[in-house]
């Protein structure tokens, strides 16, 4: 069944990106949109929210606050609507865990009109100058679209078989963090959300035995101080995507850590509780810690499972028995699948000045494309920082006026890609 009117906009997926999409909209009395949500609520990676996750950006990093920050859904008006905002600033303390933003998340979801959750997009189609968006058993249709339907869980090969009860990706583990208590549980990837499994089995599951294994050559500390943070803001932005693909590339490979490390106080606490259930304790758990290892093989033998590293120093191939493998192998951006039947197979995804993807007809249908082009973009693109300005700059487009400004910050730190841009 086809609904007989033609939107403005659909959104595909009511993730962070498209939420700061959908209540700028808002804000500017924008009524031509439509947003859908698989999920029955706003679950902001629900499987990983832990007691030990935490925000690894500034607060005032929302959806709203720095491309407006009297916005009525910002942060710091969502602390005052439900009076928490004084207690709040009592903490004295800037850091904040996920589920604090959870909250913050749904209750700006809780007030768009143009939100529909417990709506599958099963496919996207562009047919006689309109896109048609498939939920259900119902069609949509749209001049435009905006894709931010979420992020894929990477499962090694090897593994791809053995998913279930035993085998899973980290994006699972609040679903099975209940029966891990006792056992021996390997987790593999040492990025922040390995690290966060590992502190929640440290902490929920004491007689559990622990392999913690990372591909880099050590369990690498986030870079986080101001310096750094300059590469998440929008003048920055603006240069990466001007440089050569292979300067693209360097870069991000140096500076990874600096979207995908560890928080180092995370890191302090693994160490010490490590540090004193192996020397200060009557249990003799096995928490081995192993870094510059990479996953080979993974095979069942008998009740349990057969893991084989090998080590990135000579190559040595290791073999660890467990009883559970937890895959904190990180995700891809799903924009690739979604658009299988608009896009050929192997063209490229390339963004322009709006987060336009540039295709056959950009001129008048945009494909708005957010959290989907890290190659054109850089580290933030999956990151909250230019979340609310990227959403601006893709309201802008939609108004056909620069409603909110396109230059938003005073960059402090000159730097070498601004010289190649040039």
């Amino acid at each position: 069944m086809s609904t007989e009117r033609i939107y403005e906009m659909i959104g595909v997926g009511l993730g962070v990106f498209n939420l700061a999409l959908a209540a700028q909209l808002e804000d500017n009395g924008y009524s031509d949109s439509l947003f859908f949500e698989k999920q029955p609520e706003m679950n902001w990676h629900g499987g990983m929210l832990l007691d030990s996750s935490e925000l690894q950006v500034h607060y005032m990093k929302d959806l709203v606050t720095p491309v407006d920050p009297r916005s009525q859904f910002s942060f710091l008006n969502y602390l005052r609507d439900r009076r928490l905002l004084y207690q709040f600033m009592n903490r004295k303390s800037e850091s904040i865990s996920r589920n604090q933003f959870q909250y913050y998340f749904r209750w700006v979801a809780g007030q768009l009109n143009c939100v529909r959750f417990n709506s599958t997009v099963s496919s996207v189609r562009f047919e006689d100058g309109l896109f048609t968006v498939q939920v259900g058993d119902e069609s949509f249709r749209s001049r435009h679209i905006a894709l931010a339907s979420g992020i894929d869980p990477v499962i090694p090969d090897c593994a791809r078989d053995l998913l279930g009860e035993n085998v899973f990706h980290v994006a699972q583990y609040s679903e099975h963090r209940g029966n891990l208590d006792g056992k021996s549980v390997t987790v593999i990837g040492g990025g922040q959300s390995g690290a966060e499994v590992v502190m929640d089995l440290l902490e929920n599951a004491p007689d559990a035995d622990l392999n913690w294994y990372s591909r880099g050559l050590y369990f690498a500390q986030l870079e986080d101080n101001c310096f750094i943070n300059e590469l998440y803001v929008p003048s920055f932005t603006n240069t990466f995507r001007k440089v050569s693909l292979p300067q693209k590339q360097a870069f991000m490979e140096r500076l990874g850590t600096s979207s995908d490390g560890i928080n180092q106080s995370l890191l302090d606490r693994i160490y010490r509780h490590v540090f004193e259930r192996r020397f200060f304790s009557e249990k003799r758990n096995r928490y081995h810690l192993v870094a510059g290892q990479e996953l080979t093989a993974l095979e069942r033998t008998g009740k349990g499972l057969t893991a084989s590293m090998r080590a990135w120093t000579d190559g040595a191939l290791s073999r660890v028995e467990t009883d559970v493998v937890v895959l904190a192998t990180g995700f891809r951006p799903s924009v690739r699948r979604l658009l299988k039947d608009v896009l050929s197979e192997h063209e490229e995804l390339r963004v322009g000045a709006h987060f336009e993807l540039q295709w056959a007809h950009q001129h008048s249908n945009h494909i708005f494309v957010q959290n989907g082009s890290r190659m054109c973009i850089g580290l933030a693109d999956a990151n909250l920082s230019i979340a609310a300005w990227r959403a601006a700059m893709i309201v802008n487009c939609l108004l056909g006026t620069e409603r909110y400004d396109v230059e938003p910050d005073s960059p402090m730190v000159g730097h070498l890609l601004s010289r190649i841009a040039a």
